[in-house]
């Protein structure tokens, strides 16, 4: 019998910080939380590589991934790799970067047709995720990925395409109202001769392509080609506060967001815009009570419930739940990304989270602390190893004993109960 450790202060910041900015906690997390203390295990959730974490290598690495869509089978590698990883890290924080970042600085695989492409871009976000927006900015504007998916590659001097010049200012750095027309077609100007060879594995300069005229964009003189473009976007004074209430919204709820950014934007940039350390620091604003109730969408709340249960699902499983809940990744269904977390309470996400919920069950390791818990109807210790050592409220509870007729429909119960949809 799995013996189950009382509740703690620890154990209910942990599994916080971990549906915050991670994809759900294990009970081996709990574990190794108490094992270290909150503040160690704090920073070296920041900071893995010092603690001598090793790093998770390439999701890819073993599998090969399509040039060019040609089926669905292509998707399924590509986005079932990476799901496995979400499932299997050790470094929480580099994870879950890359997850936000594919949903702010959006591209799809609908468009871009190139699981290869979109793959790389994820290995980009992996990379930089953490570090200075100015450096991921720049790296994501001439990305493959990106100038296919925003028209990039086809953008030249003598026609240059407006389409990311405008979504850099709008969604990705600055947001609606801090820039104006002629800043949108300076900065088009400004970023033309990127472009993608076909078959090349990364994108290129054409020198003969691109508008090397000096323009004024955002006020700043003399801006005419990537580096200046990106420097004039990320030295705005609207950059930081933009950046961190986009973050704030994921980590902490969008009711306080605003007033978030508005207190650690100045740090944010004095800092060069480096984005680890705000995290840790809305992190901190979290545990002293600064944060919301947010809904998990598809993704995170099934990576958390397959972690937590020790599930193993085929590729073709998990895309299949998740493309009917609605959410697959590498194909975000706007440049916008994907809806914010109340739409996911819908009729429709919460009968194929059901769904998903059930085949989760089913697949749990027998041995786990989950299935153990939910054999012995030891619901406080089931809430545990599910990673709300807070236990779940009176009304979950009734549902549970009423309804989970089995240990199998009670763990599948459990994983819908608000308390594991809503981080």
């Amino acid at each position: 019998m799995t013996s189950i450790p009382l509740v703690s202060g620890t154990d209910a910041q942990v599994a916080w910080v971990l549906r915050r900015i991670g994809f759900g906690a294990t009970s081996s997390d709990l574990e190794r939380a108490s094992t270290l203390g909150f503040d160690a295990w704090l920073d070296e959730l920041f900071d893995p590589g010092a603690a001598g974490v090793p790093d998770d290598g390439d999701p890819w690495a073993t599998v090969a991934v399509a040039e060019r869509t040609e089926n669905r089978r292509d998707v399924v590698v590509a986005a079932g790799a990476w799901v496995d990883r979400l499932v299997d890290h050790r470094r929480p924080v580099t994870e879950w970067l890359a997850w936000y970042w594919h949903g702010h600085l959006v591209s799809s695989l609908a468009v871009v047709r190139s699981p290869a492409a979109m793959v790389d871009q994820i290995r980009l976000f992996r990379t930089l995720g953490a570090g200075p927006f100015g450096g991921l900015l720049r790296a994501v504007t001439v990305d493959r990925a990106m100038l296919r998916y925003l028209d990039g590659a086809t953008s030249s001097g003598a026609n240059p395409n407006e389409n990311y010049s405008r979504e850099l200012l709008e969604l990705f750095a600055l947001g609606v109202g801090r820039y104006t027309e002629a800043d949108v077609q300076a900065g088009a100007r400004a970023l033309t001769g990127w472009t993608v060879r076909p078959g090349a594995a990364s994108s290129s300069f054409v020198p003969a392509r691109h508008d090397d005229t000096p323009q004024r964009y955002l006020g700043v003189e003399g801006v005419h080609d990537v580096d200046t473009v990106i420097a004039a976007v990320t030295a705005h004074p609207e950059c930081a506060a933009f950046v961190a209430r986009r973050l704030a919204v994921s980590v902490l709820g969008p009711g306080v967001a605003a007033d978030v950014a508005t207190l650690l934007a100045p740090s944010f940039a004095a800092d060069g815009l480096v984005v680890g350390p705000l995290v840790r620091r809305m992190v901190e604003f979290g545990l002293d009570g600064r944060s919301e109730p947010i809904v998990l969408a598809p993704v995170p709340w099934l990576v958390g419930a397959v972690r937590a249960t020790g599930a193993r699902l085929d590729a073709r499983v998990t895309t299949r739940l998740l493309r009917a809940a609605g959410q697959i990744p590498l194909m975000p269904p706007t440049v916008a990304g994907w809806p914010p977390g109340d739409e996911w309470l819908s009729s429709s996400s919460t009968i194929a989270r059901l769904d998903a919920a059930i085949e989760v069950a089913e697949s749990a390791d027998p041995a786990g602390t989950v299935m153990d818990a939910a054999e012995r109807g030891d619901l406080d210790g089931l809430a545990w190893a599910l990673g709300r050592p807070d236990g779940f409220r009176r009304s979950s509870i009734d549902a549970l004993r009423t309804y989970g007729t089995t240990p199998k429909r009670v763990v599948a119960l459990a994983l819908c109960t608000p308390e594991l949809v809503i981080a």
